[in-house]
């Protein structure tokens, strides 16, 4: 309990609170800071739209404090197509799911 996505910045410019975001011309995708108050495991991931990890983007055991993780819109193999992904928190106990847009 406890955990939280607390924003989502987009060059340097806050764009929370959202429920999706559409990003473009894209090298790394920001999506979004996620807190632990207290030394914990997480895992990260990006999702496509039939739940299947394309990335993860972060996992292990993290100590407590704020950490960003950015998306480069490519998968373990190539690039992914434009369209509709998630990012998916994850720590013991607790899953957190936002949406957005990937265009090309």
């Amino acid at each position: 309990m406890g955990y939280a996505v607390d924003q989502v910045v987009v060059d340097g410019v806050s764009v929370t609170p959202t429920l999706s975001y559409i990003f473009t011309n894209v090298r790394a995708i920001p999506t979004g800071l996620w807190g632990a108050p207290k030394e914990t495991v997480v895992r990260v991931s990006v999702l496509d739209l039939q739940s299947r990890e394309v990335m993860v983007l972060a996992q292990g055991k993290y100590s407590a404090g704020w950490y960003q993780v950015n998306w480069s819109g490519r998968t373990e193999r190539s690039e992914a197509p434009a369209g509709i992904y998630f990012v998916r928190y994850q720590v013991p106990g607790r899953k957190m799911v936002e949406r957005f847009a990937l265009a090309r």
